[in-house]
């Protein structure tokens, strides 16, 4: 019945996601033809400051999570939206703060990164802010397996970014406009996601946990999603610290076109992990759960990987056009990294669900590994690619003992 939920589930975001993904993607193509390698690289270095920034609030996304499917699995709405509310309380103090600080230390972020406009750092802003909103509504979307609205909110943030980002480029600012075009998304996701969700939930009752329980999960989640976040996407940022912005533009749509099979097994991610945490709640076998959620991420992001392997320069002048194509060589070799990094980040979203959390120690480890060689062994393509690949392979096969013990032996 659980694998059903899954597939079902799985198949409802998988439409939804990959509609918002196709969009995004859709964006990126077109700002780079816009704006070239250099404005885009720009703009790629500020969706992965992003998504680095987004690390801890998604283990704050799968803390909601797993406490809301705790509590639909007993029936006990209530509780759902005291702990919704509780978080809304704390995080957006906290959005405001961390923004203002954000604003401070643009310049710094701006001259790392060789970007020429401190306003397209601060661009970020309002994306910042709308994504400590996200871990609540996505969070609690998942938990509740709503899982048509949580697709809504997805599509949101697409539109967003496409209306908004395209628009002010087309208005002349570049790749500022490009950037402010997340702000746009994010905030569009959040104020979708928050009406699906709270409609229908009833009166808050007391809250289902403990600051200590949420310590106790929190952290090991925060250090398991960082490091796993880290393999997928500092290579970026170190990119663009150390290429020629030409040449960093390149590497960025080299990784654009290469995180393409991680996006496509989101959907099977985000269905997995309240099913797991459900499962794992009611004592049952999450064996079956973890091979169906494997054996699917390995088949839709395979397929994507295969693809471009076989045929990288079509891949890339399609996408990105004759500019863009000295990056051709590398994208079979960064597809398959990024196979092994999407295989290593559905491990640990479904160990985190079951709340097995010895892996993330060793994880860690490669993933600091991983960063101490970008620093002093990358000065080109080959040297970026190659680290991606061999620290990615180590931290899948590090976590599949964890993953299938763990899963024949619910606590």
């Amino acid at each position: 019945m659980a694998l059903k939920t899954l597939l079902r589930g799985s198949t409802v975001l998988l439409v939804g996601m990959n509609i918002a993904n196709f969009g995004s993607y859709l964006f990126n193509v077109l700002a780079a033809r816009a704006l070239g390698p250099v404005g885009y690289g720009e703009v790629v270095a500020m969706i992965t400051v992003l998504t680095l920034l987004n690390v801890p609030i998604n283990v704050l996304t799968t803390v909601v999570t797993r406490f809301v499917a705790s509590d639909a699995a007993e029936a006990e709405k209530g509780r759902i939206s005291a702990l919704l509310h509780w978080f809304e309380k704390r995080l957006y103090p906290l959005a405001a703060l961390v923004g203002v600080v954000f604003v401070l230390f643009s310049f710094m972020i701006a001259d790392f990164l060789n970007i020429r406009s401190v306003w397209t750092v601060i661009g970020i802003t309002g994306a910042v802010l709308g994504a400590f909103g996200l871990p609540v509504i996505r969070g609690g979307l998942q938990g509740v397996q709503r899982f048509f609205a949580l697709s809504g909110s997805f599509l949101a943030d697409t539109a967003g970014r496409l209306g908004g980002g395209l628009g002010l480029i087309a208005a002349g600012l570049g790749a500022t406009g490009g950037v402010l075009g997340l702000s746009i998304g994010a905030l569009s996701s959040f104020f979708v996601g928050r009406f699906y969700l709270m409609r229908g939930l009833p009166e808050a009752t007391q809250k289902s946990f403990s600051g200590k329980e949420l310590f106790r999960f929190g952290v090991p989640s925060l250090i398991g999603l960082g490091a796993v976040t880290a393999l997928g996407f500092t290579d970026v940022i170190f990119a663009k610290h150390t290429l020629a912005p030409a040449t960093a533009g390149l590497y960025g749509a080299l990784a654009t076109i290469g995180h393409i099979p991680l996006y496509i097994a989101m959907p099977i991610m985000g269905a997995l992990q309240p099913i797991a945490a459900t499962a794992e709640r009611e004592g049952k076998n999450l064996l079956p759960i973890f091979l169906g959620g494997f054996g699917l991420t390995l088949a839709a992001s395979g397929v994507i990987a295969l693809g471009f392997a076989l045929r990288p320069s079509f891949v890339v002048r399609i996408l990105y056009g004759e500019p863009f194509s000295a990056a051709a060589p590398y994208l079979g070799q960064y597809a398959l990294a990024m196979l092994f990094v999407t295989l290593s980040t559905m491990t640990t979203m479904y160990l985190l669900a079951i709340n097995r959390t010895r892996f993330v120690w060793p994880l860690l480890v490669i993933a600091l590994t991983q960063i101490i060689l970008y620093t002093t062994s990358a000065q080109g393509f080959a040297q970026f690619v190659t680290i991606l690949t061999l620290s990615s392979a180590a931290a899948l096969l590090v976590q599949l003992p964890f993953a299938l013990w763990g899963a024949r032996h619910t606590q």
